[in-house]
């Protein structure tokens, strides 16, 4: 037997949010600590209430009018917590970590065993790099996200520093630039272009 609940509206809901004592607040960022660490992800606390306050404000999330506000914050924030550890982004994000650090692992090995041919054939590669990165930087030059995106990584920035500097901590944002990104790439290797 399930309940049928009504929910709060998003004016409701920011009410009842100030109304929150200093002690509920706490409680609500202990929770966010605790799935942060339960769940292995790589944000602050912080960042998650900050993800389930934006998903409340923009009605992603309901807010049931019959559970304690700070109950179904802390449902709420499970589940936002859940659905960050099984999402996509979250293991490119853990993928992209690991293979930065295997990948720095590699530079030092070759910068120290590197011959004379090796260094012309990076140095070869190196310019072709740059041709394809200005290719794909001439097909987004309309699209300020994904140009933004490009620039960070082509700064080095890693994934979660991109979402916070970038994409101002939406996650969402950066994941939709991401895609339309691979998406053009995509199409591209699948119409021959090598980029």
């Amino acid at each position: 037997m399930s309940k049928d609940y009504s929910y709060l509206t998003v004016d409701e809901f920011l009410l009842g949010f100030r109304g929150l004592s200093s002690g509920d607040v706490g409680r609500l960022h202990l929770i966010c600590r605790k799935y942060c660490n339960l769940y292995g992800l790589d944000l602050e606390s912080e960042d998650l209430m900050q993800e389930a306050l934006s998903r409340i404000i923009a009605s992603n999330r309901s807010v049931p009018k019959e559970i304690p506000l700070v109950a179904a914050m802390a449902k709420i924030l499970q589940s936002i917590a859940y659905d960050l550890l099984t999402s996509s982004s979250n293991k490119s994000l853990k993928l992209e970590d690991r293979y930065e650090d295997i990948n720095d692992a590699v530079e030092v090995a070759v910068f120290v065993e590197r011959s004379v041919e090796e260094a012309l054939i990076d140095e070869y590669e190196h310019k072709q790099l740059g041709k394809r990165v200005q290719l794909i930087f001439d097909l987004f030059r309309d699209d300020a996200d994904v140009t933004a995106l490009l620039n960070a990584i082509v700064k080095g920035y890693k994934a979660r520093e991109i979402v916070t500097s970038v994409f101002g901590g939406q996650q969402v944002g950066y994941d939709t630039a991401r895609k339309r990104l691979m998406r053009r790439i995509d199409k591209f290797h699948a119409e021959g272009v090598v980029i």
